[in-house]
């Protein structure tokens, strides 16, 4: 594509743990002529630098942050039909190591200079948009509690992980898709659009970001003493095959619970009510990747 004109949106505290300046750092590896970089220093700052992207005539717009980061910058270019591309600076960073976007960020600069892009399908949660994976449920309740403590990083999830793990109880969801209804008990309840959360973590393997489908894994509970054969299970793209998980690909589901709780989104915490309505939308968003 050529008179490309790129928007590199910045996260402040992204690239921190490295000492790192992003903004300097862009603007010293970064060759190809046409960009900005902006630092959304606040949310009402980030709506003002989406205004000036659009105002502008930008084509690209580039998330430079984490997993939050990318779901917002991603769902303005899916609404705006902005290409999008990631320089990856989060804990897991799912939706650019689905798409092999490179976690160097010298080279992840590169592919953004060449410019090849894909289309990909997005995900729908009552009206919000995601592009791994979303779900309830025990990862839904550790991203809330994470999103209030000081612990950040992939320990800081370990942490929490270790801390909550027993203790937490399985909830019962009626999912209704394809002229069908089941009732489940669940430790987690995923609906993906990518077959990883983040960090090369499966929870759904058979997930495909092409094929205009939700993929559903519900993780059913499971005596916690097998949790290190799940876990490699997950590892090695293999959660499908555990006898606890059962798997279904659908275009929209409908799920019911017993109250408002949380839900994530790529990660990031909502809450919502009792029931929640999935759907996807294909190839709606251009992503920088291979």
């Amino acid at each position: 594509m050529s008179n490309r004109k790129i928007l590199f949106i910045v996260n402040p505290s992204a690239g921190k743990k490295r000492n790192l300046d992003l903004r300097e750092f862009i603007e010293k590896e970064f060759s190809y002529p046409d960009f900005t970089v902006a630092v959304s220093s606040s949310l009402q700052y980030f709506e003002e630098i989406k205004q000036k992207a659009l105002a502008e005539n930008y084509t690209d717009v580039i998330a430079c942050g984490g997993d939050g980061t990318v779901n917002k910058v991603a769902s303005f270019a899916c609404k705006h039909n902005l290409r999008f591309g990631i320089l990856a600076l989060g804990s897991g960073n799912g939706l650019a190591r689905s798409v092999k976007i490179s976690m160097d960020l010298k080279k992840a600069l590169k592919q953004i200079e060449e410019g090849k892009t894909i289309k990909i399908d997005a995900g729908v949660l009552n009206h919000k948009l995601f592009f791994c994976a979303s779900g309830m449920g025990f990862d839904a309740h550790i991203a809330a509690l994470f999103e209030n403590t000081e612990a950040r990083g992939l320990w800081g999830y370990i942490k929490l992980i270790r801390k909550e793990f027993f203790s937490y109880k399985s909830q019962e969801y009626k999912l209704q898709f394809d002229e069908k209804e089941i009732i489940r008990p669940a430790f987690v309840l995923a609906c993906c659009n990518s077959g990883q959360y983040g960090n090369d973590f499966y929870i759904a393997p058979t997930a495909s970001m092409t094929d205009g489908k939700i993929t559903i894994s519900i993780l059913k509970p499971f005596n916690k003493w097998l949790t290190p054969y799940v876990i490699l299970k997950v590892l090695f793209k293999k959660t499908h095959t555990l006898n606890c998980v059962e798997t279904y690909h659908t275009n929209e589901v409908k799920i019911t619970r017993t109250k408002t709780d949380f839900v994530h989104l790529d990660g990031e915490p909502s809450e919502e009510g009792a029931e929640i309505n999935y759907s996807i939308k294909p190839f709606a968003l251009e992503i920088i990747g291979s």
